[in-house]
């Protein structure tokens, strides 16, 4: 019943096309396909990436930019989880809240992250 209205709604366009979708977008990014695992009670879709590849993209931009370890590590946090809340970052990273908040405004100014969606439920969009 949740998936028809989300289909009514128009928030899905097809039942069953989710795994087809995933494994195209991978092909399209010259990426591994996904990989399954069905158990009795579950299947489990996963992803092979590169873990180096978000380092390296955000060192580069820190040697292009001098973008300071702070900085580097919040991109790297919202690289790794776009949902991530600017409280958890200053978990992460270990500064105030306010602080994490200072730096995401001087990386919004030089047009390194963008917020898309509400505060709450948008995502973190980083530009390398």
């Amino acid at each position: 019943m949740i998936a028809n209205a989300f289909f009514r709604s128009g928030q899905i366009e097809a039942w069953g096309r989710g795994i087809e979708k995933m494994t195209d977008s991978c092909k399209e990014w010259s990426r591994p396909e996904p990989f399954y695992r069905i158990r009795t009670n579950e299947v489990m879709i996963g992803f092979n990436t590169e873990s180096g590849i978000v380092e390296n993209i955000v060192d580069g931009i820190a040697e292009k930019n001098d973008l300071s370890e702070i900085q580097k590590n919040i991109l790297k946090l919202m690289q790794a989880n776009p949902k991530i809340s600017a409280k958890t970052i200053a978990n992460e990273v270990g500064i105030a809240p306010r602080n994490v908040q200072t730096h995401i405004q001087s990386l919004k100014a030089t047009g390194k992250v963008e917020r898309h969606g509400s505060a709450k439920g948008g995502r973190w969009v980083v530009s390398l």
